[in-house]
């Protein structure tokens, strides 16, 4: 079992869990506000879940969501959902030197640990390759087409993209791959129409029909859909995660309509609703084979079950005033600052007191007072190692180690939210280090014996 693998899981579940409060929040904001607020802003939303998940650490602040929550310390024995440590897996059980048994202070789930990350390890592996090969796949299988030569429709994209200030290049093509419009590729992008829409469908049409694509270009919505494909795949375990970025990809259908319903006129509203619904209804072009719903294409009627709630939004759809903006803008930025930081780390003893309690802690169970010991555990190392069992582990340390001569050294070291202090001790058979792991509060939230570090 490789020791990072134990760590990156356990940095995704902590993600996870924080990903899962602010999709929550996401969700009580959206149903709250509903119609005030705007397609895009709704859309928007979803970019702190995808900030929160990419990034690998943040400010603490004391405006932090976390705040309210328990820090990992509380979540288990030894700081997190699992009952282990982040950086346990070599080090979590307590040995001696030589060929002698584990002594286990605390429950050993590193088992447990291991075998989670890699069941975790392999679903993802296995879900990143699929879409990567789903979208290689359908590359080569677009290749196989020509591309429009035809002097019109090509014109009349050269003319949406000048509308948009859009100065990619671009690549036109009808093919049997979709039903309906949509835009494949980040690099070298494809707008793919079904076979015969341009001659079944008016220039006026299409022209709506570009706008739309060339909107989910200029945002770069393909990138944005990788990203939450990949992040998806990370954390495949969590279903709100799943119906967070269900939710995602529908609100950018309506975002992307709100862009495109802006740039045009009021009596062109009516015929892009029209567009939909001949689009939904085949009418325009013939059917072609459906791709499996897979990152990097886009389509216009990617979510046909939200038809009726894209077509309703049309006679609603009013422009913002730039005062909105800039309010709804101050609210997102307040947002923000309370979902993309950490809870604000505020240690009750310098770490020069910590090594000053683990030292004290090594000379009262060398004297025998357990019941001494225990009052500096938090609440479930309490539960775990109370002073009958630290007086077993201890004594069934003694029996392999020999006797405690004395402390050699002391040193400090930090695991995310945690201070450890490492006190290597002399015993009759050699030396041995006593781990001690202080959480937020200056409370032992983990204890282990292991071998010296030479």
């Amino acid at each position: 079992m490789n020791w990072n693998l134990s760590e990156i899981f356990s940095h995704t579940m902590d993600m996870s869990f924080k990903a899962s409060v602010i999709i929550l929040l996401i969700m009580t904001i959206k149903h709250v506000l509903g119609n005030r607020l705007s397609p895009g802003w709704h859309y928007g939303l979803w970019f702190m879940l995808i900030l929160r998940l990419i990034l690998p650490g943040s400010l603490e602040s004391s405006m932090s969501l976390y705040n309210l929550f328990p820090g990992p310390s509380q979540w288990g024995v030894d700081g997190n959902l699992f009952g282990f440590f982040p950086d346990a897996p070599q080090e979590m059980t307590g040995v001696s030197p030589g060929p002698s048994t584990p002594v286990h202070p605390v429950p050993d789930l590193t088992p447990l640990t291991n075998i989670l990350a890699v069941i975790w390890f392999s679903v993802a592996g296995a879900m990143v390759a699929y879409i990567f090969l789903r979208s290689l796949t359908f590359l080569m299988a677009v290749r196989n087409h020509s591309q429009v030569t035809w002097e019109t429709p090509l014109n009349l994209l050269e003319s949406c993209k000048k509308e948009l200030g859009i100065k990619t290049v671009l690549v036109l093509m009808e093919t049997d791959l979709v039903q309906s419009p949509a835009l494949f590729g980040y690099i070298r992008p494809r707008i793919l129409l079904p076979r015969g829409m341009i001659e079944s469908m008016d220039e006026n049409a299409l022209r709506l029909v570009f706008l739309h694509e060339l909107r989910h270009l200029k945002h770069h919505d393909i990138l944005t859909g990788l990203m939450a494909a990949i992040l998806l795949a990370l954390h495949w375990f969590n279903p709100l995660v799943w119906i967070a970025f269900h939710t995602m990809k529908q609100d950018r259908e309506f975002a992307c309509d709100a862009m495109t319903l802006s740039h045009l006129t009021l009596p062109e509203h009516r015929a892009y609703g029209l567009v939909l619904l001949n689009l939904a209804s085949g009418k325009n072009g013939k059917n072609g084979k459906k791709p499996f719903s897979f990152t990097g294409l886009t389509g216009i009627m990617e979510h046909k079950s939200a038809l009726k709630r894209r077509i309703e939004m049309i006679p609603a759809f009013k422009k913002r005033s730039p005062w909105y903006t800039l309010v709804v803008t101050a609210c997102y930025l307040l947002l923000g600052m309370t979902v993309l930081t950490s809870a604000q780390v505020s240690a009750t003893k310098t770490q020069t007191d910590q090594t000053q309690i683990s030292k004290t802690l090594v000379n009262l169970l060398v004297q025998e007072a357990y019941g001494k010991v225990t009052p500096y555990y938090d609440a479930t190392m309490a539960r775990a190692l109370p002073p009958k069992k630290l007086k077993a582990v201890w004594e069934g340390l003694i029996s392999k180690t020999g006797a405690f001569k004395k402390i050699k050294a002391t040193r400090s070291g930090q695991q995310g939210e945690f201070d450890i202090i490492f006190v290597t001790c002399d015993f009759a058979n050699g030396p041995l280090d006593i781990k001690f792991v202080f959480n937020r509060e200056s409370k032992i939230s983990g204890m282990w014996f292991v071998p010296t570090q030479q």
